[in-house]
């Protein structure tokens, strides 16, 4: 009886932990769903220095899109027929960096840096990104 539970054990464990892993840069090449990548996470590079301004900083933006992205490729490995991939940590990245120096050059332009002026004045801190990616990271999981 004690090997059923444990053979249950492991084959629960099994489809839970899947990973698939690729940690060579550019195998295929700059596809597609590379570019998509990038575009998708330009919002979050755009954004974050808005809601605080912590986040200014392109070493701080940086640091919270690699932070971001990489939760959600750890997370990958705990979701069945999904595959954490190098490249799309790097276009993660990247595309919350080209974001970023977007909202730069935006800057410039009045009208933009007082809406921005406006909004930092009540500054929330770091946590308010922090938290509001986390409950859209979770509600993935829970829908």
């Amino acid at each position: 009886m004690e090997n059923q539970g444990t053979v249950i054990q492991l084959s629960l464990w099994e489809s839970l932990f899947s990973p698939n892993l690729n940690l060579v840069p550019f195998v295929v090449g700059i596809s597609m769903g590379y570019i998509l990548n990038v575009i998708c996470f330009m919002p979050l590079g755009f954004l974050v220095p808005l809601i605080s301004r912590i986040y200014e900083k392109a070493g701080k933006c940086f640091l919270f899109g690699f932070g971001v992205s990489l939760g959600i490729e750890i997370s990958q490995m705990f979701t069945p027929y999904r595959a954490t991939d190098i490249d799309d940590l790097v276009a993660n990245v990247l595309g919350v960096m080209a974001g970023w120096l977007i909202l730069r050059l935006l800057m410039k332009n009045r009208m933009i840096r007082r809406l921005a002026g406006k909004e930092q004045d009540c500054n929330r801190g770091w946590y308010l990104p922090v938290i509001t990616t986390g409950i859209a990271f979770l509600a993935t999981f829970i829908s």
